[in-house]
């Protein structure tokens, strides 16, 4: 079991009221899963996402990545995790504009102790013949390949997408699925990516629908979809 979420619960509080984000939730990924999580705004999906990558703490519960308790770290030692194992994916490119496309993948290798060949990474995003382009010179869709690039590069365990086709139009965001289909079959890195666009669902081994900061259903799919062939919303 590669995350394993216990019983765990989330509050925020914003002066007198408090608000239940994550309510008992229990959920279990497997080593190269790509897991999708559904849910409308306001659902907990971010929020399970921010815990499980050990961006946000708990108010109680137990969450178990990799084999090792991250609610239990705290700073130093959980950041040195995250830089170790895991990798982050945003609708923010968040690249470095002063530095070339293969610098800004290079950045994401160093960070690791066993990371893969940059290179290599930057042929299975399709952006091989875009080495030394800055980040102005892209499109977003390229952008956005060069995020996954720079996160995939240091080998992470678990690679945690939140929204990382929001910003994209159809043609654009299909692409960059069709880039993490990719990488999930090729390294069998897990994919743990939240959405709200349901025919993202049907790509994915495991589909998590959220709702007011429950999981209601987890389902498998026997047949899944390639990137091309997902239905847009």
């Amino acid at each position: 079991m590669l995350i394993s979420i216990q019983n765990v619960c989330k509050n925020y509080r914003a002066g007198d009221i408090e608000t239940a984000a994550l309510k008992d939730i229990n959920l279990e990924v497997n080593k190269g899963e790509f897991v999708v999580v559904l849910g409308p705004s306001g659902s907990g999906k971010s929020t399970l996402l921010h815990v499980s990558g050990g961006l946000d703490d708990v108010n109680d519960g137990t969450i178990i990545v990799n084999g090792e308790e991250i609610t239990k770290m705290k700073g130093s030692q959980l950041t040195n995790f995250r830089r170790k194992e895991l990798g982050f994916i945003f609708q923010q490119y968040n690249l470095m504009p002063n530095m070339t496309v293969f610098e800004n993948v290079e950045v994401g290798a160093r960070l690791s102790h066993h990371p893969l060949d940059v290179e290599k990474v930057l042929q299975e995003v399709m952006l091989d013949d875009l080495f030394s382009q800055f980040p102005y010179q892209l499109s977003g869709g390229q952008q956005q390949r060069v995020a996954i690039a720079r996160a995939i590069a240091k080998n992470p365990s678990i690679l945690f997408c939140d929204e990382p086709t929001g910003a994209l139009d159809e043609e654009t965001g299909k692409t960059v699925l069709e880039v993490l289909q990719r990488i999930n079959e090729e390294f069998q890195t897990t994919i743990f990516l939240i959405t709200h666009n349901l025919g993202i669902a049907d790509m994915a081994d495991k589909v998590v629908r959220m709702k007011s900061g429950e999981i209601v259903e987890v389902r498998h799919n026997t047949h899944k979809k390639r990137a091309s062939e997902v239905s847009w919303a």
